[in-house]
C-alpha cells in the first residue's frame, strides 16, 4: 500500500462518510506526499481527521498504522506550541501583576512601618511611666509589649568546638550507595525496599534527529 492508499484508508477509518471538503483536502495532501517523496511532510489538516472531542468519543478508535501515529504526533506538536503560547501570555501578565503588587505593597509597608515606629515610641513612654502598661486598649486596636525569649547565636563553623552534649548529629541514608550494594550483592538490607523502575513511553513530536 503506497502513501496515498494508506492515507485514504486512514481517512475512511476515521470518517466512513467524508464530506466533499474532506475529500478535496485529502487529495491535496496526497499530492504533496507524491511530490515530496515522503520527506518533511506537513501535518494533516484538521479537516482530514476528527476533532479531539470526536476522537475521544470514538472509544473503539486506536492507532494501528504509521499514518495514524504520525497524525497523533502532529496533534501533540500543535498542543505543545499552544501551551507555550498560553504560558507566554501568562508570564507577561504575571510580571505586570507582580510589578503592580510590589509597588502597592512597598507604599503600604512604608506606611505600616512608619506608624508602628511612632506607636512603639508612644507605648515605650507609657511603660516608662507605669510598667503595668504592657497592653493598651484603644477604640481601633490594641498596643502590646512582650519581651522576646532569650536566644544564643553560634559563630559559623564553631559548632564542632562545643561539648558533645550541645551538638546535634543528623543521619541520612545514602540511597545511591544502598542501590549499588543491592545490585552488586543482591542483599536487601533491613528496612530497605527495592522498587524496580517502570517502563515509560514518550512521544516527542518533530522529525528524526
Amino acid at each position: 500500500m503506497n502513501a496515498e492508499e494508506s492515507l485514504r484508508a486512514f481517512q475512511v477509518q476515521l470518517d466512513p462518510t467524508p464530506s466533499d471538503e474532506q475529500i478535496e483536502a485529502l487529495a491535496t495532501f496526497c499530492d504533496v506526499v507524491e511530490r515530496t517523496d515522503g520527506q518533511d511532510l506537513p501535518c494533516p489538516r484538521d479537516e482530514m481527521v476528527p476533532s479531539d472531542d470526536a476522537a475521544r468519543a470514538a472509544h473503539n478508535w486506536a492507532i494501528d498504522n504509521p499514518d495514524a501515529a504520525d497524525w497523533a504526533l502532529c496533534r501533540i506538536g500543535e498542543a505543545v506550541e499552544a501551551l507555550a503560547e498560553v504560558d507566554g501570555v501568562f508570564e507577561r501578565q504575571l510580571r505586570q501583576l507582580q510589578n503592580w503588587r510590589d509597588r502597592e505593597h512597598d507604599a503600604r509597608q512604608r506606611t505600616v512601618a512608619y506608624f508602628e515606629s511612632k506607636l512603639a515610641d508612644y507605648h515605650r513612654e507609657l511603660l516608662d511611666e507605669n510598667p503595668k502598661n504592657k497592653t493598651v486598649h484603644l477604640p481601633h486596636g490594641t498596643l502590646t509589649a512582650r519581651k522576646a525569649p532569650d536566644r544564643v547565636e553560634i559563630a559559623e563553623g564553631m559548632a564542632p568546638a562545643l561539648p558533645l552534649e550541645f551538638q546535634r548529629v543528623t543521619i541520612t541514608a545514602d540511597k545511591r550507595g544502598v542501590l549499588a550494594h543491592i545490585k552488586a550483592t543482591g542483599e536487601i538490607l533491613p528496612g530497605v525496599t527495592l522498587i524496580s523502575g517502570e517502563l515509560k513511553f514518550t512521544a516527542k513530536p518533530g522529525g528524526d534527529a
